[in-house]
């Protein structure tokens, strides 16, 4: 409650008669409270404010894409984007568009119930930017998957950036993509996409606008002349996965590449031939990333294929100190295993005779190996009072620097557990999310058989498997008939009862 105080009479001075009584009158706050005008801010603020408070779409590619567990990053995105719908009119238009603009598919049963959504609502598909496809096509589905692929890029053509990215196939399966059109300007596969058939018809479309693209170098074959008449005018940054020593380099033409990822496939390390590929392609390169890749040959041999190369990124197992030496390295970083270090100022001092213009070096804990983008996102800085031998990590750990010095760590601790940093991801078991661990015999990972359920997999956006993911993709829509396609009728009908069952 206010107390306002009568104003004095203006008719002239008061007599002094004695005490006096005072007049007040009691007003309400309610009253005099400004009333709040956040929920009518302008669209284009509110969607300022939105997008800075959801998790960066970095921190959603790598690793984090098929970790769907209920505190994933996944699940805190759809979660918040879910919330925001709900608010009011204005916010539900703003919303709706966070929702929609990245679409991630990872079940094929996702593919018909988002192609009808967006037959029932027209426009919707205009909000879509990204397109990425996991889904595992398996038998009976490969009619469904290219027919209603083509219905879903015929509804959304501002798609911009499109990636089939399953983690693996059916090889007896058919497996086709229509035509893309012409404003794709990033385009991404794994490494299991056939690439003859499926990724070169592609780019041979799309070549002209291509700024980005990423793909599994296929095995070497003897016509391979056939498919260098390739140029790429525009693009400027290629990531290339392998999982043989025997890949195919292609003579495309690429006169504005910059920046150049390499990474295997399969574990443990290969001895990949790095110097033919760069052969081919390192000559205008100014960023290299190796990281977990033993080279065939000494990395003073590749560090020569790349005259104009800056920055250089590696596993910490591959950096011979001082045994290389290039004249326009600025920045290396390194991915390291095991525990956390920094590079003590003497040896970082060795290392500038071998590296004149060399700046700054970083660790980066290899927990964080599957945000790849995070060396280019975040260049090393270059201000007065920066360490030039850093790791970030071990210095926010000891409380020796401020978060918000570092945007990229500030993003992953406010996204993911705390015991993420510097250490195994996803190891609270008292939230039901099992440890991952490697196989000592394959290398590869496992995880506790535990099925896990998503909150919100009734949404078409994006859905959670369940923990026996391998196995319940290859019976998906299979009764044992190799020959019936299963139409999308049928799918909805499969899709609708997998996902009351989950709910």
């Amino acid at each position: 409650m206010l107390v306002s105080k009568m104003p004095p009479s203006c008719t002239g001075p008061a007599e002094d008669t004695g005490p006096q009584t005072k007049k007040y009158s009691v007003v309400d706050s309610s009253q005099q409270a400004l009333p709040c005008y956040f929920a009518q801010l302008p669209p284009e603020i509110l969607l300022a404010i939105f997008r800075n408070s959801l998790p960066p779409p970095w921190l959603l590619n790598g690793a984090a894409r098929n970790m769907l567990t209920p505190r994933s990053v996944y699940s805190i995105d759809l979660a918040a984007k879910l919330s925001i719908v709900a608010v009011c009119k204005d916010w539900h238009q703003v919303g709706t568009e966070l929702l929609y603009e990245i679409v991630h598919l990872r079940r094929i049963g996702q593919l018909p119930a988002f192609v009808r959504a967006l037959e029932e609502h027209v426009g919707l598909g205009d909000l879509v930017k990204r397109l990425d496809l996991s889904c595992m096509v398996s038998r009976g589905c490969s009619t469904l998957f290219s027919c209603e692929t083509r219905n879903l890029l015929h509804m959304c053509p501002r798609i911009s950036h499109f990636g089939f990215i399953p983690a693996f196939l059916v090889p007896a399966v058919a497996c086709s993509l229509p035509n893309l059109g012409v404003g794709i300007t990033k385009l991404e596969f794994s490494g299991v996409v056939d690439f003859f058939g499926v990724v070169f018809p592609l780019l041979v479309e799309l070549c002209s606008g291509l700024q980005f693209l990423s793909f599994g170098l296929p095995p070497s074959r003897e016509d391979l002349q056939d498919y260098n008449e390739l140029e790429f005018p525009l693009l400027q940054d290629l990531r290339l996965s392998t999982k043989s020593s025997d890949f195919s380099v292609f003579k495309w033409q690429m006169p504005s590449l910059r920046r150049l990822w390499l990474y295997p496939m399969l574990y443990p390390i290969l001895d990949i031939p790095i110097a033919r590929l760069l052969d081919a392609y390192g000559r205008s390169l100014t960023f290299l990333s190796l990281p977990y890749i033993k080279p065939v040959e000494p990395l003073q041999d590749i560090l020569l294929k790349c005259p104009s190369l800056e920055h250089l990124v590696l596993h910490v197992g591959n950096l011979e100190i001082p045994a290389c030496h290039h004249r326009r390295i600025r920045y290396i970083d390194c991915w390291e295993s095991w525990g956390s270090r920094t590079l003590a100022l003497t040896e970082f001092n060795l290392l500038k005779p071998a590296f004149p213009t060399l700046r700054r070096f970083r660790y980066f804990d290899a927990t964080f190996v599957d945000l790849w983008e995070l060396p280019v996102l975040y260049p090393p800085e270059e201000g007065a009072g920066a360490d030039p031998s850093s790791n970030d990590i071990q210095d926010l750990q000891n409380g020796e620097r401020d978060p918000e010095e570092h945007p990229w760590l500030a993003s992953v601790m406010e996204f993911t557990e705390p015991d993420s940093i510097n250490g195994w991801t996803l190891s609270n078991e008292d939230d039901g999310v099992q440890p991952f661990v490697v196989a000592p015999s394959s290398g590869d990972y496992e995880s506790d058989p535990e099925d896990y359920s998503d909150s919100d997999s009734g949404s078409c956006i994006t859905v959670s498997e369940e923990g026996g993911t391998s196995a319940y993709l290859s019976n998906e829509f299979h009764d044992g008939e190799d020959d019936l396609e299963i139409d999308r009728a049928t799918a909805l009908e499969i899709f609708t009862r997998t996902i009351s069952e989950v709910g």
